[in-house]
C-alpha cells in the first residue's frame, strides 16, 4: 500500500536542435511514494512573467538593438498568500536557482555549435524591506540565491540579458541562434515549488531559407511546474481529468509540412506507458498520454501527431501541450517505493 499521496517530478529538460530525419527528446518522470515536505506550495504566490517574445525567431540580434545593453525578458513575483497561516519566518526564505544548458552563457547557431553569441545576466531583486535592491551577476551554474517571501517581506526579481555583439565573421555567422534559461524555486528542504523555462530563438541578419541562410527546424520543450507534484490517486479516481505536464513548440522555415512527432515509452516503444518501480521493475503503474490535437483521446501505447503545416511569412510554428490522465487505470495495488517513467519524443520526417 502507498501510505501517502504519491508525487511525480519531471527531472530533466532539454532543447533539441533538429536537422536530420529523426531526433529524440526524452521526458523523465520520477514517482515517489511516502515522501513529503513540511512546506506547502499554497503558502506562496510564485508568479513567473515573460513579456518580450524572444522565442519565435522574429528578432534580429544585431539590428534589433539586442546587443550591448541590458534587455529585461521576465520577472518573478514572490508573495505570501496572506489568507493562509504558514509558519513564517521559518519558511519565508526561498532559493532561486538558475540553470542553463552546458553551463555556458551562449546563444548557439542552429546547426553549427562552433558559432555563438556570448551573453551575461543581471538578476535584480526589488524588495519591500531594506536593502530595497540587490543584484546578482551569475557566472557559474547552477547559480542560487535566497529571496524572501514572508508576511512582512516580499520580492520581485527582474531578469535581464545582455547579449554581446559579434563583429565581423562574415556570412557564416548569419542564421538562427538559440539558448534556454531555467529558473527553479525551492523551499528550505529543497522541494521544488515552481519552475519556468525561458527559451530564446533569434536570428543574426538572416533567418534562413528565403532570407539567404540555412533552413532549420527547432523543437523546444517546456516543463510545467505541475509535473512536480502529482496526486496519482486523484487521477485514478477522476479518469477524465487531464494533467498538463509540459509543452512542445516547433519552429521551422522549411517550405512544407514534412514532420510528425512520435510519443512512445522508453526504452521499449512497444510497451504501454507506465511508471516502473526503481527497485523492482516488475511493479508498474500504467497511465495514459493525452493526444495533443484531440483532448478526448488518450493513448496507452505509442502514437504519432502530424504537424499541420500553415504557411506564414514569420515561419511555420506549432505548440502542443503534453498531458497525462488515467493514472493506475487498471486499479492495481502497487508496491511502495520510487517509480520512474520515460516518455520519448521523436521528430520524424514524413
Amino acid at each position: 500500500m502507498i501510505a501517502k499521496a504519491p508525487r511525480i517530478a519531471l527531472s530533466y529538460l532539454f532543447i533539441l536542435f533538429v536537422f536530420v530525419f529523426v531526433f529524440v527528446f526524452v521526458f523523465v518522470f520520477v514517482f515517489v511514494s511516502g515522501l513529503s515536505s513540511a512546506s506547502n506550495p499554497s503558502w506562496f504566490s510564485l508568479t513567473f512573467q515573460q513579456w518580450d517574445n524572444f522565442w519565435n525567431n522574429t528578432t534580429d540580434l544585431n539590428n534589433g538593438g539586442y546587443t550591448s545593453r541590458l534587455i529585461s525578458f521576465g520577472q518573478l513575483q514572490a508573495r505570501p498568500n496572506v489568507w493562509t497561516t504558514p509558519p513564517f519566518p521559518e519558511w519565508e526564505l526561498l532559493t532561486v536557482e538558475v540553470a542553463i544548458p552546458g553551463d555556458q552563457m551562449r546563444l548557439y547557431k542552429v546547426g553549427d555549435s562552433s558559432k555563438w553569441f556570448n551573453y551575461t545576466l543581471e538578476l535584480k531583486e526589488m524588495r519591500t524591506v531594506a536593502p530595497t535592491e540587490r543584484f546578482h551577476y551569475p557566472t557559474n551554474f547552477p547559480y542560487g540565491f535566497i529571496i524572501q517571501c514572508g508576511l512582512v517581506a516580499s520580492t520581485t526579481t527582474l531578469f535581464s540579458i545582455n547579449i554581446q555583439p559579434r563583429p565581423g565573421g562574415g556570412n557564416e555567422y548569419f542564421g538562427t541562434y538559440t539558448t534556454q534559461i531555467i529558473f527553479n524555486i525551492f523551499d528550505k528542504e529543497h522541494t521544488l515549488l515552481a519552475q519556468k523555462s525561458y527559451d530564446f530563438l533569434m536570428y543574426n541578419k538572416h533567418k534562413g531559407g528565403s532570407w539567404g541562410g540555412d533552413t532549420f527546424s527547432v523543437l523546444l520543450i517546456e516543463r510545467y511546474d505541475t509535473a512536480a507534484n502529482v496526486d496519482i490517486e486523484y487521477l485514478r479516481q477522476n479518469g477524465s481529468t487531464k494533467l498538463p505536464v509540459g509543452a512542445v513548440s516547433f519552429v521551422s522555415n522549411e517550405p512544407s509540412g514534412t514532420y510528425r512527432i512520435n510519443f512512445s515509452p522508453y526504452p521499449n516503444p512497444n510497451a504501454p506507458f507506465t511508471f516502473i518501480n526503481v527497485e523492482a521493475s516488475s511493479s508498474t503503474i500504467p497511465y495514459k498520454v493525452v493526444n495533443p490535437l484531440n483532448a478526448s483521446v488518450s493513448h496507452t501505447h505509442q502514437f504519432d501527431v502530424t504537424l499541420p503545416y500553415v504557411p506564414d511569412p514569420a515561419g511555420w510554428r506549432d505548440r502542443f501541450e503534453i498531458a497525462i490522465r488515467n493514472a493506475n487505470y487498471t486499479n492495481i495495488t502497487p508496491r511502495a517505493g520510487s517509480y520512474r517513467s520515460v516518455i520519448q519524443i521523436e521528430l520524424r520526417n514524413n
